[in-house]
């Protein structure tokens, strides 16, 4: 009887056991956790959605599509409902997503391990594969426990998802062993960190939108549905579907940007809606001129072209914003009546206003699987979202008392700043006269190397051969530190110098950037 070991215990690894068993196969499952099938208890937030009934190529994301797809199709979603009905499992459809009646993923790995029992097929676990090699007769596997003779091995052992349960990438290694090439290993179906702080007043919002990726100003991926809005930046099912592409494109090194569209189905009417609530703050006259001309630009384009004027806009927020600006209108009143009418609008959840406050600033994301995606807010539910500059009233400049205090201390800082400045410009003194002081002794090294190995020469000539070496032998070495003179005059000059002198301006400007961020603010 064939003999043949499975290396990894999770829900292929049982499958692929199963399916060897019942054609007559000694099969021996190796799982290097305390269990098997530990993963199919997380899967479908517990409720393991064991297959789909929409299945095609384009719904796997390959270089290679074709090769994945004529795989699914030997075992296709027929055969899967009918592998598992056999088994005691009925399917519950939720929008194509097939679920165990019991909506418990307990279940299907309780018919599984049940089946595997019934096969009589043999379940090591807490045992680690160590090497693999072919022999005259099978395959030799050798774990920390014991070494076993095989005519097959199939590695199952996942990939580096889930350390915890299982998935911990060790199985890279074993498929090396048996000449196989691994591709970089890169993170789908994530969730995408970004590095804006305002996440977190935001974290729990979610709103239906699409997100489309951006990599050097390329589209790659788009996705609609619901996205969620975390403490540390987007997450939902759209946000898994195009992570694989932001993960591809910060592995390449490429600018990522995350776009997300509150309002992918935005059409002429809503956009001219929502720009006459934000235009509320302004006369009656200016806002019917204003929503004319914009009405009539959509009418010369054609209905053919509304899609496109809409992305050349924007958002009715920004074309707003400019109106607002041509008209000298002061910001904060515009903006306090815009708002008002927008959160008025029936198909807009106040608390979603005032969340997506923040996201529509056009805040930058950075990816990272480490790292991030970046966002712009192109296509941000302008209505619903004010821009935060529009919120605040102007400061005023300095206070009084800040201006007395700053006269009445004033010897004190200036001679401060003075006694500074003299130490910086010692410093840069200091550093100008180490350097020529190091050009004039690789000068002198440079001479004087020349000059002994010259004189070696003619003495050697002169018949003291002798003396002669010696003396090139010390010309030798006087230009080699010369050379080491000339490295250090070009690091001095060429790296240190500039490094410090930047260091400095830095130093000096620091006082001055603080004030404007105050001033900022």
């Amino acid at each position: 009887m064939r003999h043949v070991a499975v290396i990894g215990g999770g829900a292929a690894g049982m499958m692929a056991a199963i399916t060897a068993a019942r054609e007559g196969v000694k099969v021996t499952i190796l799982e290097h956790k305390d269990r098997i099938g530990k993963k199919i208890l997380s899967t479908g937030n517990g409720r393991c959605n064991f297959t789909n009934t929409y299945q095609t190529p384009a719904c796997y994301r390959s270089d290679n599509r074709d090769f994945a797809w004529n795989i699914i199709q030997k075992f296709n979603v027929e055969k899967t409902i009918s592998f598992f009905k056999e088994l005691g499992i009925y399917p519950k459809d939720r929008n194509g997503y097939l679920y165990p009646y019991s909506d418990q993923a307990a279940a299907i790995l309780e018919v599984l391990q049940i089946e595997i029992a019934k096969l009589n097929i043999c379940v090591m676990t807490e045992i680690n594969v160590l090497d693999i090699q072919p022999v005259k007769r099978g395959i030799r596997v050798t774990t920390d426990k014991k070494t076993i003779t095989v005519d097959s091995v199939i590695l199952a052992c996942g990939s580096k998802a889930a350390p915890v349960t299982g998935s911990d990438g060790s199985g890279y290694q074993l498929a090396k062993l048996l000449g196989h090439r691994i591709v970089p290993v890169l993170p789908a179906l994530v969730q995408l960190r970004c590095a804006e702080k305002f996440y977190k007043s935001i974290s729990g919002v979610r709103v239906q939108g699409t997100v489309e990726i951006y990599a050097d100003d390329i589209s790659l991926a788009s996705d609609t549905g619901e996205i969620q809005l975390t403490n540390y930046g987007i997450s939902g099912i759209p946000v898994f579907q195009v992570s694989r592409y932001v993960a591809k494109a910060i592995y390449q090194k490429q600018s990522v940007t995350a776009v997300l569209n509150f309002m992918p189905d935005m059409n002429k009417d809503e956009f001219l809606r929502q720009l006459e609530v934000l235009l509320s703050g302004i006369s009656q006259e200016e806002r019917t001129e204003a929503l004319a001309f914009y009405r009539s630009y959509f009418e010369d384009a054609g209905e053919a072209n509304e899609a496109k004027i809409l992305e050349e806009l924007e958002s009715p927020q920004k074309v707003a914003d400019s109106i607002i600006k041509d008209l000298g209108v002061q910001p904060g009143e515009a903006c306090s009546s815009g708002a008002q009418g927008a959160s008025a609008g029936a198909e807009w959840n106040p608390a979603v206003q005032s969340a997506l406050e923040g996201a529509a600033t056009g805040a930058e994301w950075n990816p990272a699987v480490q790292g991030v995606a970046q966002n712009a807010s192109k296509g941000v539910p302008q209505g619903a979202a004010q821009n935060a500059a529009y919120s605040a009233p102007e400061k005023d400049g300095m206070p009084g008392w800040a201006i007395v205090l700053l006269v009445i201390t004033s010897p004190v800082w200036l001679v401060m700043i003075l006694v500074i400045l003299s130490a910086l410009l010692g410093i840069v003194a200091a550093l100008f006269g180490i350097a020529i002081a190091v050009v004039a002794v690789m000068g002198a090294l440079l001479i004087c190397g020349v000059v002994l190995f010259g004189a070696g020469i003619g003495t050697a000539f002169a018949g003291n051969p002798a003396i002669g070496i010696g003396l090139m032998g010390g010309g030798l070495i006087v230009l080699a530190f010369g050379v080491l003179a000339v490295v250090l005059v070009v690091w001095i000059f060429g790296g240190f110098l500039p490094w410090a002198l930047k260091e400095i301006w830095k130093l000096c400007k620091k006082p001055f950037n603080k004030r404007k961020e105050r001033a900022a603010a």
